[in-house]
């Protein structure tokens, strides 16, 4: 039986076992013997012939086996499994420390102002809200009141908002969850943040509000100041201003980012109703009666039809929602009378005053709205009602007004 071989072809049929640690390649035959490499070639072991290493066949034999031949470019199996397990570990280490700091790692949000398209401005800290107003040549008290008083930081006017039970936590994935009290009611939104803004969205409605852009011109008479001044990607009402121009291309940009959001974006794809009403001075006290005035609202301007019969008209107070009822007033030669009975606990008197000109009665400049106490008791004494009205379900108005 032949005990070596020069080269590696020459070796009977059979498969590679391990290299060891001193550079030994190893081989084992179909007939179950063991070749080790050596300066010569190849040698046949035996176990009485003095060792060529300190390692034995048996050893090898449990080894994972090679199919490449020894030579200059035999693959090295062992420091080629290390280096891929290193790279595995490393790899995976990278996306664990990617998805920790991402989940950990807040975007800018904190103490940044963010301003509406009305021209007022947010401040989000962590344990409460702030409303902002530009400053003006008169100061901070044209925004002020015996409710709420706007105090100078850094030429704006502040005011904290009035709201209890605030809380804010981060999601992750720039994304902050934010909740409060009013009225008793819990509300709670989702505010996604960006590079120049944020989207913010409460009950499926998103608004952009912008961080990226000087103060506003808006003042203390600015008939827009509570209104929504960009809908479906316009300005309304024709106004010609240089920063809602900038906010609009501005805002625009936000929402490319953000319209992937499962939201409506008034701003952008809302086609409803273009309206500015005007909640006119009306200091009646609240009284104990139960038939007390709360409001008067007047439509100052109207784009496009809204019939009376498409609003809904509702009352927050500490007692809960109300919706209330739409009750047409008729001139006569007395005055003028309620057209029908209600027996809701709110109503909205609605002062048509073309009525004589509309096929359907519907929202004109100069009509009036008067809500309501109707048999019942919302407000006594000193209290806060915010008042809304709805268009198909989307918020056209919205006003917080307090009594004492």
């Amino acid at each position: 039986m032949t005990t070596s071989v020069d080269k590696w072809e020459d070796l009977p049929a059979g498969k590679w076992l391990q290299t060891d640690e001193r550079g030994t390649h190893w081989y084992l035959d179909h007939e179950g013997n063991h070749w080790y490499s050596d300066e010569n070639g190849y040698r046949l072991y035996r176990p009485e012939d003095n060792e060529p290493t300190e390692s034995s066949p048996e050893e090898h034999s449990l080894s994972p086996s090679i199919e490449d031949k020894p030579g200059s470019e035999e693959p090295k199996p062992f420091p080629l499994k290390l280096s891929a397990g290193i790279m595995f570990v490393l790899i995976l280490g990278s996306i664990i420390g990617y998805v920790v700091y991402e989940r950990t790692t807040e975007p800018i949000f904190y103490d940044e102002v963010y301003w509406y398209d009305s021209g007022r401005g947010f401040i989000f800290e962590t344990d409460q809200m702030k409303i902002v107003f530009p400053l003006n040549n008169d100061g901070c008290a044209e925004w002020s009141d015996e409710f709420q008083t706007f105090t100078e930081e850094n030429n704006l006017c502040v005011a904290r908002m009035q709201v209890s039970g605030y809380s804010s936590e981060y999601e992750g994935g720039g994304v902050y969850r934010i909740c409060y009290d009013t009225f008793g009611a819990n509300s709670c939104m989702d505010v996604h943040v960006f590079d120049t803004g944020i989207a913010v969205n409460s009950q499926n409605t998103c608004q952009i509000f912008l961080n990226d852009i000087e103060p506003s011109t808006l003042d203390s008479q600015s008939m827009y100041m509570y209104s929504q001044i960009i809908i479906n990607g316009r300005i309304r009402f024709d106004i010609e201003d240089a920063w809602t121009t900038e906010f609009l291309q501005k805002s625009g940009e936000v929402y490319a980012e953000a319209k992937s959001i499962d939201c409506l974006f008034e701003q952008f794809e809302y086609d409803g109703p273009r309206v500015i009403f005007a909640l006119e001075d009306y200091n009646e006290e609240m009284t104990e009666a139960v038939n007390d005035s709360l409001a008067i609202v007047t439509a100052e301007q109207v784009q496009y039809s809204v019939e009376y019969q498409d609003i809904e008209l509702y009352v927050f107070s500490e007692s809960g929602q109300l919706e209330c009822d739409i009750v047409e007033m008729i001139e006569t030669g007395s005055g003028w009378v309620e057209s029908e009975t209600s027996e809701a606990q709110c109503i909205g008197q609605l002062y048509n005053v073309d009525n004589s000109n509309e096929y359907l009665p519907a929202l004109s400049t100069g009509d009036q709205i008067i809500f309501q106490e109707n048999g019942g008791q919302i407000c006594n004494g000193l209290c806060e009602v915010q008042l809304e009205i709805h268009h198909h379900g989307e918020i056209i108005y919205t006003k917080l007004e307090q009594f004492e």
